[in-house]
């Protein structure tokens, strides 16, 4: 599967708070993870 790059995220306050409150990150940190050249996608065969 290819992604295309995002460019732009919109964060609502509620998701704001969630990843800082359930995974201690900021919203910039969460999308640090699209740019990441090194990265590896993998199916979650629990969530899916």
């Amino acid at each position: 599967m290819i992604f295309q790059k995002p460019i732009v995220f919109e964060w609502d306050k509620g998701n704001s708070d969630k990843n800082w409150s359930k995974h201690g990150i900021k919203n910039e940190e969460a999308e640090e993870a699209f740019f990441d050249e090194k990265k590896k996608i993998a199916k979650d065969v629990f969530h899916s």
